[in-house]
């Protein structure tokens, strides 16, 4: 009788270690998430912020070159 009740403490046990261990699996692959989702992240605004920034220079020339009067077409 009392071996009865060793052995369902041993299977609790058991069933413990493998439920800890699942959850220690989730939380990993949750951190992993997160951690890629937060470099997605920075890399996204890089690269948006690539892209303004050559957007803005583009402007900028385009700006320079076909402003009407400008300075450089105006004949002194």
């Amino acid at each position: 009788r009392p071996f009865t009740i060793y052995h369902k403490r041993e299977e609790t046990k058991a069933c413990i270690i493998i439920s800890s261990s699942f959850l220690e699996s989730i939380v990993l692959s949750l951190e992993m998430f997160l951690n890629w989702k937060r470099t997605f992240l920075n890399n996204r605004s890089i690269i948006t912020s690539q892209v303004n920034v050559g957007k803005t220079k583009e402007m900028m020339v385009d700006f320079q070159t076909r402003r009407p009067g400008a300075p450089s077409s105006v004949n002194i």
